[in-house]
């Protein structure tokens, strides 16, 4: 009787997931930089501004209605909820 022998091909080696080749990094970062500029060129002077104040205000609110919670900022559906209905309904200047 013979017996055969099966030969065991191993894989190709996989490239290491952490490693990233600094060619495609600096792609990336370049592709970002294009796509925030691009942005930008499509917004109107005045939304950032506009932008900046309700970021401080809404932190503001949300020291004063949630100060001890250590993730206060973090942009949640309820915290967003009230700030906007604190907006609708705060008394407005004439």
């Amino acid at each position: 009787m013979q017996m055969r022998v099966r030969q065991v091909v191993a894989p190709p080696p996989q490239p290491a997931l952490g490693v990233v080749h600094p060619n495609d990094r600096d792609m990336n970062q370049m592709l970002r930089q294009a796509t925030m500029q691009l942005n930008d060129s499509y917004r109107p002077p005045n939304t950032a501004k506009q932008f900046d104040n309700k970021v401080l205000e809404h932190m503001d609110f949300c020291d004063k209605v949630y100060p001890h919670d250590l993730h206060r900022h973090v942009l949640a559906a309820d915290n967003v909820c009230r700030f906007m209905w604190y907006q609708s309904f705060r008394e407005q200047k004439t």
